[in-house]
C-alpha cells in the first residue's frame, strides 16, 4: 500500500521500492531483445496492471498535495532510472497532472528525450501518447515548436516530433 510522502523525493523511493516489491522472474521471456542500443537498460518485469496500480495509488496518495511541478519533480528523479518500468511509473504519473500542463512540460520531456532517460520506444512512445500529445492538443500554439524537434540530432526527440503529433483514437 503505498502511503503519502512528505517529499517528491520520498514518494519517487516509495515509487521504486513498490515496483520492485512486484518484481517476477522472467523465465524463458527476454524482454530486452525489443529494445536495441541502450546499454544500462533493465526490466523489473512487474507487468502492466501491476506498474499501472503503482501509478494509481502515487497519484490517489499525492494529488492533494502535489502540483504539477511537483509531478514534474517526481518524473525528472525517475526517468534516469536503470528500469522500463521505474520510467513508465514516471511519465504516467505526471500525465494524471495533464489538466495543469503548462509548455514548460514540453521543454522537460524534450531534455529527458535529449538525455537519453527515454531512449527506447516503450518509453518515448508513452510519453508522447500520454504528455506531449495532451499537451500539444491543449496548445496547439506549441506544435510548431515540434518542427525543430525533427532535425535534433537524438533519434529519440526526432521520433517524438512525429509521434506526439498523432491523435489516439
Amino acid at each position: 500500500m503505498f502511503r503519502p510522502q512528505k517529499t517528491v523525493t520520498a514518494a519517487a523511493a516509495a515509487a521504486r521500492r513498490e515496483l520492485r516489491r512486484g518484481r517476477r522472474p522472467s523465465h524463458d521471456f527476454d524482454a530486452s531483445r525489443y529494445f536495441r542500443g541502450e546499454r544500462n537498460f533493465g526490466f523489473l518485469n512487474t507487468g502492466t496492471a501491476a506498474m499501472r496500480g503503482v501509478v494509481r495509488a502515487v497519484y490517489a496518495a499525492q494529488r492533494d498535495q502535489w502540483s504539477l511541478a511537483d509531478a514534474v519533480q517526481f518524473a525528472d528523479a525517475l526517468m534516469p532510472g536503470r528500469f522500463l518500468e521505474t520510467k513508465l511509473v514516471g511519465i504516467e504519473v505526471l500525465a494524471r497532472f495533464r489538466r495543469d500542463f503548462t509548455p514548460r512540460v514540453l521543454v522537460h520531456c524534450k531534455r529527458w528525450l535529449a538525455s537519453d532517460y527515454s531512449a527506447n520506444w516503450a518509453s518515448t512512445d508513452d510519453m508522447c501518447g500520454t504528455v506531449i500529445g495532451p499537451l500539444l492538443h491543449m496548445r496547439p500554439q506549441l506544435i510548431p515548436q515540434m518542427r525543430a524537434w525533427a532535425t535534433h540530432e537524438n533519434m529519440w526527440v526526432r521520433r517524438a516530433s512525429i509521434v506526439g503529433l498523432l491523435v489516439p483514437v
